[in-house]
């Protein structure tokens, strides 16, 4: 179990879904990356859906010397209400979600930190942008810059905001942290930096600083994650192979773990099909995917937190083309004979 576990901590990227707002925020982080001139170290494909959480609380225990306090009150939803999807039943996440509340002003906009939740190589974090001075409508909103023990680990984010007025929006932002600094988020200072609002026409930036550090207590997983062992290998008709490792099922989501390895005649980067996953329950309703990574040895398909009601599961592997731009092919064969059942109820 414990080799299990460590496998899922490798999984390690999920986003927000919102697709007028996912497109603001993939601009924000390619030009984030550009000016940072950082190369990209690893080929995975990351796919932006949407967010999930559950794993372990966060402790606060003060903030970076903000410039000034303010006593912006906490305005939207909370990260539990954010994650319950309408109509469905209400659970209780407060376990898992730490309450922060703390406000930083510079340059007249007021920055609240209203809950930060980490969730399985991200954070998940609920903030209140506020100014009595600009219409923030104009504005995309900034994604996180987030460090461990002083270092950056930000290797990706996307959020959805909510909007309560021009002046007032409340922001829920998904952070991957990279595969090297997670295991610290449990022993390290944490930092979370706000440094820029980018116009959305006339790519006027503000610029200042808004931060916030924290500790988090404790390394161990959450006893309220089900793990359902699978250990499925699926062979791909030009040598690529699959295996499914695992569906864990948490409070707040369910994420189905597996390996991709290349064809060994192939080229490390040159993948020529990705894999991905239909889920149905047992009535044949198909489950919508709200994150996912592939075309890597931490591959994951992630859904939302699982109803009550879902007895079994069926997943139906997906091959499609693993290439991008201009070699990139309209793949989309469901390999029914490969689907994956498993009984979520015991």
């Amino acid at each position: 179990m414990n080799k299990l576990y460590r496998k899922l901590n490798r999984a390690n990227f999920s986003n927000l879904q919102n697709e007028e707002e996912l497109s603001l925020s993939e601009k924000e982080r390619i030009r984030r990356h550009i000016e940072s001139k950082k190369p990209i170290r690893k080929s995975k494909h990351v796919v932006m859906l949407s967010v999930t959480s559950l794993m372990a609380a966060i402790i606060l225990i003060g903030t970076i010397e903000p410039r000034v306090l303010a006593n912006v009150p906490w305005i939207g939803s909370s990260i539990s209400g954010f994650l319950m999807n309408e109509g469905e039943e209400q659970v209780d996440l407060d376990d898992y979600v730490t309450v922060v509340g703390t406000h930083v002003e510079d340059k007249d906009i007021e920055v609240t930190l209203n809950e930060v939740m980490y969730d399985n190589h991200r954070l998940i974090v609920s903030t209140t942008f506020y100014s009595t001075e600009l219409d923030l409508t104009d504005y995309m909103l900034p994604m996180p810059n987030l460090k461990v023990n002083g270092e950056d680990v930000l290797q990706g984010a996307s959020g959805q905001r909510d909007i309560v007025d021009e002046h007032t929006m409340t922001l829920f932002s998904s952070v991957h942290i990279d595969d090297d600094f997670s295991s610290l988020l449990y022993e390290k200072p944490i930092e979370i930096t706000y440094s820029h609002f980018l116009h959305q026409t006339t790519d006027h930036v503000i610029e200042g600083e808004w931060s916030f550090a924290f500790e988090t207590s404790g390394a161990e997983l959450s006893e309220d994650t089900k793990v359902i062992d699978i250990n499925k290998t699926i062979q791909l008709d030009n040598g690529q192979v699959v295996e499914v490792d695992a569906f864990a099922i948490s409070p707040g989501s369910s994420t189905l773990h597996y390996t991709m390895y290349n064809n060994e005649e192939a080229e490390p980067l040159d993948w020529e099909y990705d894999v991905i996953f239909e889920m149905y329950d047992q009535d044949g309703n198909i489950i919508k995917p709200e994150a996912g990574q592939t075309l890597s040895e931490n591959s994951f398909w992630q859904y939302g937190r699982l109803s009550e009601s879902i007895d079994e599961l069926t997943f139906i592997p997906i091959v499609k083309s693993g290439r991008e731009g201009e070699a990139k092919e309209e793949i989309h064969n469901r390999l029914v004979d490969e689907e994956i059942q498993i009984t979520v109820k015991q």
